[in-house]
């Protein structure tokens, strides 16, 4: 027999200005508060490079977590189309996968641990 776990995964697929905007309502949302490693234009809409600014906030800028990895994700996100991002619970951590397209055939999956976000809702829930 299966117990339901609930929801333990959601993703978007759409235009970078609305990947910006649900993916930043979705970290806010999940560690109960504002998400201080972005501050978003308050005249331009965002743009690719706005969803870059973020993705590399939330995978490397967040409570000081500067590590080699996440500088990695970042330059193979750098000049590719971004189509969309998946935020999944695994054993009590977060994790984001981006997709990305190349051309019209080639896609690309990058995942990348966020525990720093972890920790922050561990902290705020206590």
């Amino acid at each position: 027999m299966m117990n339901d776990p609930g929801v333990i995964g959601i993703g978007c697929f759409a235009k970078p200005e609305t990947l910006s905007r649900v993916l930043k309502k979705m970290v806010e949302a999940y560690i109960l508060g504002n998400f201080e490693g972005h501050a978003e234009s308050p005249v331009e809409k965002s743009r690719s490079s706005d969803l870059i600014r973020l993705l590399k906030a939330i995978i490397e800028g967040v409570a000081g977590n500067h590590q080699t990895v996440g500088t990695g994700i970042i330059d193979s996100l750098t000049g590719k189309k971004i189509t969309g991002f998946f935020l999944a619970m695994e054993k009590e951590g977060l994790n984001l996968s981006v997709f990305t397209r190349e051309g019209r055939l080639t896609s690309k999956k990058i995942s990348a641990n966020l525990d720093a976000l972890t920790r922050i809702r561990k902290k705020r829930l206590n």
